[in-house]
């Protein structure tokens, strides 16, 4: 049974923010229990949307923005399906991180975010109306973002809110509810479950009315309450009541109670000799993610020549590789042992452009072959892969062309390692610091 611990957006507080949008900026503010609040604020940003809302709470923010094309009341003909698209797009500036690379910094998304957009447009999408085959897009940006925060669920909120504030005549709004199970290996506090509690009513009869646990479908339907309660053995966390009749007596509420808690003690005794704790390792089959950091010279050969390296392991593995920051790859693996296998074959791939290293400033040998205008190309003893040497770092003058330094082809030579460049992972040479060779003698002028 599927646990819950969330927030509950109010219909209220939704309602009056669709008036309050069509003026200046307002704000609502939700408090749940002891947790920060969650405030919702519109008419600040994106006036220009049909829905825009803030979602935040203590130091992180999330914005959404909902847009759809033609009018409410106008529908496309041949379209039997939702055409909603989702978004979710988090931006390293809004955990303070400012990448150099712009494509990374602004085009990259994440296999994060696209499961974000995911679990937003699952959670959203049942709630259209029926024929609604208007194009809609929700775009739900953070803005800022703690650490421990959890922004989908920030997002989900404020898309909800968005699309409430909308023309788009939606059935919600709905709030972000946290499953949690114990067989995924979440640390809950304590087990929770859940029971539906029924009642059936005869004033004819004896005895007026009848208290059901764990109702059907059709007791639902031919009942006079469905009652839902949630909790743990410490007490309840949820309910949700809907009646049928004018309302209910003080015993009748009481009689629900006490089947509901004995219904939940039941679940929860059978759910401990299941599984009294959370896993302690996740099952083989749960999805792994990843950091792994990676020299750049190395990331430039796994993504170049159009990414062949990442994708013949995405291709042999099903493990899809992406750029993380500038010292990181992400792997996005179905299991651990494809993830396993993703990085052996990772590591083979990327043996083939191993190179010899040295200790800094170590004198090494290396043989001349090509020289060119700019400078020359070296190849190191055991290296397969000629290295350019800059005319700035053969002679220790200056010099315009690579034949200058006296070097010609085939000759064998000593440079000292200077290392890596920090940025590219290129290997960098010198003869700067070797005694320096006679140049070509020049014809003195007249």
């Amino acid at each position: 049974m599927a646990l819950f611990h969330g927030a509950i957006l109010k219909s209220a507080c939704a309602q009056r923010l669709l008036y309050l949008s069509r003026c200046l900026k307002h704000s609502v503010a939700i408090r749940v229990g002891d947790a920060e609040p969650l405030t919702l604020t519109t008419g600040h940003m994106a006036r220009f949307a049909s829905g825009a809302v803030v979602a935040s709470t203590g130091d992180s923010a999330v914005l959404s923005t909902c847009v759809f094309r033609g009018s409410a009341s106008e529908s496309q003909p041949g379209q039997d399906f939702v055409p909603l698209l989702v978004d979710f797009k988090q931006s390293a500036a809004a955990v303070g991180k400012i990448p150099t690379n712009y494509l990374r910094r602004e085009l990259g998304q994440t296999d994060a975010d696209i499961l974000a957009s995911r679990v937003i447009d699952r959670s959203l999408r049942p709630l259209f109306p029926p024929g609604w085959t208007n194009e809609t897009q929700i775009v739900v940006k953070p803005l800022a973002v703690e650490e421990e925060a959890d922004v989908v669920l920030l997002g989900l909120n404020a898309a909800a809110s968005a699309l409430h504030l909308s023309a788009v005549p939606w059935l919600g709004p709905t709030a972000a509810v946290r499953v949690a199970l114990l067989d995924a290996g979440v640390p809950l506090s304590a087990s929770v479950a859940g029971v539906a509690v029924g009642l059936i009513t005869d004033k004819d009869t004896k005895r007026p009315h009848k208290v059901l646990t764990d109702i059907s479908g059709i007791e639902d339907y031919a009942g006079d309450m469905d009652f839902k309660i949630a909790g743990s053995s410490q007490g309840f966390t949820a309910m949700q009541l809907d009646v049928k009749i004018p309302g209910l007596s003080r015993q009748q509420l009481t009689e629900a109670l006490v089947s509901g808690k004995a219904g939940i003690g039941h679940v929860l005794d059978k759910m401990a000799v299941m599984l009294d704790k959370p896993r302690e390792v996740f099952k083989p089959t749960v999805p792994v993610i990843e950091s792994m950091r990676l020299d750049a010279y190395k990331r430039q050969a796994l993504f170049r020549a159009g990414g062949m390296h990442a994708k013949t392991i995405e291709a042999e593995t099903g493990v899809k590789i992406s750029h993380e920051d500038d010292a990181h790859i992400s792997l996005f693996a179905p299991n651990k042992q494809l993830l396993e296998d993703a990085k052996a074959l990772m590591t083979k791939l990327l043996s083939e452009t191993d190179e010899p290293e040295f200790a800094f400033g170590q004198m090494v040998s290396a043989e001349v072959v090509e020289l060119l205008e700019r400078g020359a190309m070296l190849r190191l003893a055991g290296s397969g892969r000629p290295i350019f040497v800059p005319n700035s770092q053969l002679h220790s003058v200056p010099i315009r062309h690579s034949s200058a330094s006296g070097l010609q082809v085939g000759q064998k030579t000593t440079v000292q390692w200077l290392g890596r460049d920090a940025d590219t992972g290129q290997i960098r040479l010198s003869r700067k610091t070797i005694a320096s060779v006679d140049l070509p003698s020049r014809t003195p002028r007249k």
